[in-house]
């Protein structure tokens, strides 16, 4: 399951180039990958989403890639300064 923010995301960097073509290729790939299902966002979804990245410190990175392969990544922040492991390689 995505949203229609992966749609949106997936498609900024071909719109920035003026690639309609590749837009609508991964559009496309995207509406008819296999088991995959696209759901809109509303409210309920948005503050989901918004408490998961809180609790689990979650920040969307986009990696800027060429049109032909973008690649979308999630990937966690760094734990807070006071949660900086010790000599010994433990957390406090």
């Amino acid at each position: 399951m995505t949203s229609t923010i992966t749609l949106m995301e997936i498609t900024v960097r071909p719109w920035q180039v003026e690639n309609e073509t590749a837009t609508r290729e991964y559009e496309a790939v995207l509406v008819h990958f296999p088991n995959l299902t696209i759901v809109d966002v509303d409210r309920h979804v948005a503050r989901a989403a918004a408490q998961l990245r809180a609790k689990y410190r979650i920040s969307p990175t986009i990696v800027d890639t060429p049109v032909a392969s973008p690649t979308p990544i999630v990937t966690p922040s760094p734990p807070p300064a006071e949660s900086t492991p010790t000599p010994s390689g433990s957390y406090p």
